[in-house]
């Protein structure tokens, strides 16, 4: 619809179509204070390697406080686990590694830093 109003031109748009309808939440939250918190999530520590003799290669770390598992990946394999070191099977094997930190639904920390490592047989490991 158009009319002229005083010597203007003014332009009328009717919407067509349904109207808008807000989504209706039935869940109720109570919230309490206006303080957000950051948390620092350490990454597993002291991560070494050593060869066992024929039974394959262990990696070791430090805990983290409230860590539920670890993600350990190394070049051929992956593991995730409890406890803080994982033998591996291979007997002659080389390549890199890095584990980190699981936390449940909450998240995962950063990698550890990466350690290079060789296997020779006879469990004689270098690791770097």
């Amino acid at each position: 619809m158009r009319r002229l109003l005083g010597g203007v031109l003014v332009a009328a748009l009717t919407a067509v179509g349904a109207p808008a309808v807000a989504a209706g939440w039935t869940d109720a939250v109570n919230v309490s204070g206006t303080t957000l918190s950051a948390a620092t999530v350490r990454t597993p520590a002291d991560f070494t390697c050593t060869g066992l003799g024929l039974t394959g290669l262990t990696f070791s770390w430090t805990p983290v406080p409230g860590a539920v598992s670890y993600t350990l990946r190394w070049s051929g394999g992956q593991a995730t686990i409890a406890e803080s070191s994982y033998t591996t099977g291979a007997l002659l094997a080389a390549g890199n590694a890095t584990v980190e930190a699981n936390f449940g639904s909450w998240g995962v920390s950063a990698k550890s830093a990466q350690k290079g490592y060789l296997l020779l047989l006879g469990g004689v490991a270098i690791c770097g």
